[in-house]
């Protein structure tokens, strides 16, 4: 037994231990370290909680000297801590590079026909003096007028449109004009045809 381990042995011994056997005074002598084989005392020598912090040197006892170690067991775990503050926003990414070109689309619908086939027809009428006239511009076979109107060579006041309009089923343009003069004016019926 080291003189460390000795000594410490020598306070416990000092502290719980009498010599056994003999007389009263006898009994009353400390046991000391020189006194006491290296490995003879074990912790069954030593009577429990009869040893104090202060019968121990400080700095003399080491984990080897502790039955089981030093370390207690576990504590339960601790309630969850408050969340933290938001970090701040980071900076923003650089651009990524442009990505390869899709697939073409399908083909959209087909769209409804258009107008082809545009027509102006024209129809000149004299009309008498004092007279009121009707006549029409009939657009060709398989064409129909979508516009049309009527006009004179000297539109006044005594020169008046009294009509213009489509024919039944756009065939054409219907027109009617008032010459409230003493002399004829030419005149003019016409229509915007287109196929239909």
């Amino acid at each position: 037994m080291s003189s460390g381990r000795r000594a410490r042995a020598a306070v416990v011994v000092a502290a719980t231990l009498v010599v056994a056997g003999g007389s009263a005074a006898g009994a009353a002598a400390l046991v000391t370290g020189k006194q006491v084989k290296d490995g003879t005392l074990t912790g069954k020598d030593v009577k429990d909680a009869s040893l104090a912090g202060g019968d121990v040197k400080d700095g003399s006892l080491t984990p080897a000297d502790v039955a089981g170690g030093l370390a207690g067991p576990a504590g339960p775990q601790g309630a969850q801590g408050a969340a933290g503050p938001k970090g701040v926003t980071g900076p923003a990414g650089s651009v990524g590079a442009t990505g390869a070109q899709g697939p073409a689309g399908a083909p959209g619908a087909t769209g409804a026909p258009g107008t082809s086939g545009l027509e102006y027809v024209v129809v000149g009428n004299s009309v008498a003096a004092g007279a009121r006239e009707f006549w029409q511009a009939d657009c060709p076979a398989g064409k129909k007028a979508v516009g049309g109107g009527v006009s004179s060579i000297s539109p006044n006041k005594d020169v008046r449109v009294v009509e213009t309009a489509p024919l039944d089923n756009l065939a054409g343009w219907w027109v009617g004009i008032h010459n409230a003069t003493g002399a004829a004016k030419n005149s003019y019926a016409w229509a915007v045809c287109v196929t239909g």
